[in-house]
């Protein structure tokens, strides 16, 4: 940019009255311009996929850890008795296990971090439910739900079908319980 600036300066201190100089180094100095303006969208355009990389990193790998505890919570909630008796903790043990799923299916192809932040919101109503279930099976009162995913409960959108898991959803929490996609994670131990 200087060197426009300097050469600008000797050819008009040179100058003899001719116009065509004059519209040459103006055509220099804009073209000198928007050389830097393009190379300096390119640095920042750059730098933005960066950081967005960075940011889908981090949140495959925080959606992972929330798929891999989700699962350890599934299948602890499962095994409580008393799950087929009470409709109000099978609803809740229903629409988070329906949730798992759609968020398992929908993990491989999650690019972005907006899919990947509202896979998060999912999972974290999934284990808010699973919370609600065991509260309602141990006789408390149901927590308070995440702000993020205030929808109708269950309860209000009763199903006649008992607590258990479809197949689909079983193979689901299988592989995160046997280790997840990268088969990292291991399952801990319940004790009896």
């Amino acid at each position: 940019m200087m060197a426009i600036v300097f050469g600008a300066y000797f050819l008009l201190r040179n100058w003899n009255g001719d116009v065509t100089l004059l519209i040459a180094i103006g055509g220099v100095a804009v073209a000198g311009v928007l050389v830097y303006r393009v190379y300096q969208s390119r640095v920042e355009r750059t730098r933005a996929d960066k950081i967005e990389r960075a940011d889908v990193a981090s949140l495959k790998e925080q959606v992972e850890g929330m798929l891999a505890d989700t699962a350890n919570r599934i299948l602890d909630v499962e095994g409580r008795p008393g799950l087929i008796a009470s409709p109000e903790a099978g609803d809740h043990f229903q629409e988070a296990v329906s949730k798992f799923v759609s968020v398992d299916e929908a993990f491989g192809t999650a690019t972005s971090t907006y899919q990947l932040r509202a896979l998060v919101s999912q999972l974290e109503e999934a284990l808010w439910r699973l919370e609600a279930a065991e509260a309602v099976l141990n006789g408390q009162e149901v927590p308070p739900r995440p702000e993020a995913s205030r929808r109708p409960s269950s309860s209000q959108l009763r199903s006649s079908s008992a607590p258990s898991m479809t197949s689909l959803s079983r193979d689901a929490v299988t592989k995160w319980v046997d280790g997840g996609s990268s088969g990292g994670h291991h399952r801990r131990r319940r004790s009896c």
